[in-house]
């Protein structure tokens, strides 16, 4: 017969081994349950994840689609593991790889989606009249959003050339952001746009005979690198008033990217990246 002792350490003993199989069962199964950090429910990147999520629901992964402030509050959800993917811009994520060894370590880049235009529109009669006035005068810029992409693409521009740096930034929804423009109470507003979408309120500055788009060609921007690569590039953006022909926007843009945890598993990731090359978004 054997002693209540023996018995007990025999009874963890088998326990034990059950947990070892069953976290070695765990490990090689799929990722059940991922989380997708992506933008403003009301924007583009929320329901374009929406999107994605459903396709890995069609593979076997059950994805959370869940809003954010934007890219640097993506990146910075994935670092901590709040995350699996994210979407952000390419300026952006180089910067974060500048500023935080923590992203450096636990962030890597899943797939290239799209481009964003670098916009910058002024008063006519203004201050700031073009790209040179912008570099060499004192300004006074305008965002429409704090958790706009716009935040972190003038921080990369001015690391990449301090032209750009210290410029004064406020923040006012757009109606408000286009009535100070015209009474000469700002200098600029800034906006950074999918190339591939029209937006409304870039329409009604079109169709204003007192503001422009001022193009932006900095040779700089262009050709430094950031993290040992370039986060701009020279593009072409055609604008729609919505009643005339397309206008003709000569600008930088950076790339969209979805980023991801080093830790997600291999067939988490061949799965997503067999979605993202079998589907536009």
């Amino acid at each position: 017969m054997l002693k209540k002792g023996s018995i007990l350490l025999s009874l963890i003993a088998i326990l034990s081994l059950t947990g070892c199989n069953e976290n070695n069962n765990t490990n090689n199964q799929k990722q059940s349950y991922l989380n997708f950090s992506t933008g403003d429910v009301n924007g583009m990147y929320y329901p374009k994840g929406q999107v994605i999520a459903k396709k890995m629901a069609e593979n076997g992964y059950s994805m959370k689609v869940v809003s954010s402030d934007g890219g640097e509050q993506n990146g910075r959800r994935i670092v901590k593991g709040l995350s699996d993917f994210g979407f952000i811009q390419k300026d952006t994520h180089n910067l974060l790889f500048t500023l935080d060894n923590d992203y450096e370590e636990n962030v890597k880049v899943v797939s290239e989606i799209g481009k964003e235009a670098i916009l910058f529109v002024v008063n006519k009669n203004g201050y700031i009249k073009n790209e040179n006035d912008l570099k060499n005068k004192k300004a006074k810029i305008v965002m429409t959003s704090k958790s706009s992409g716009a935040v972190s693409s003038l921080e990369t521009m001015g690391k990449i050339n301090q032209d750009f740096s210290n410029k004064e930034i406020i923040y006012k929804d757009f109606e408000n952001a286009i009535k100070d423009l015209k009474n000469g109470d700002v200098d600029v507003i800034m906006f950074v746009q999918s190339v591939k979408i029209g937006n409304k309120n870039l329409q009604s500055i079109l169709q204003d005979k007192n503001l422009e788009f001022i193009d932006i060609n900095d040779q700089a921007l262009i050709n430094k690198k950031l993290n040992g690569e370039n986060v701009y590039e020279k593009c072409e953006v055609s604008l729609s008033d919505g009643i005339l022909l397309d206008n003709k926007i000569k600008t930088i843009c950076t790339k969209t990217l979805i980023i991801t945890n080093k830790k997600v598993k291999k067939d988490t990731l061949k799965t997503m990246n067999e979605i993202l090359d079998k589907n536009k978004y």
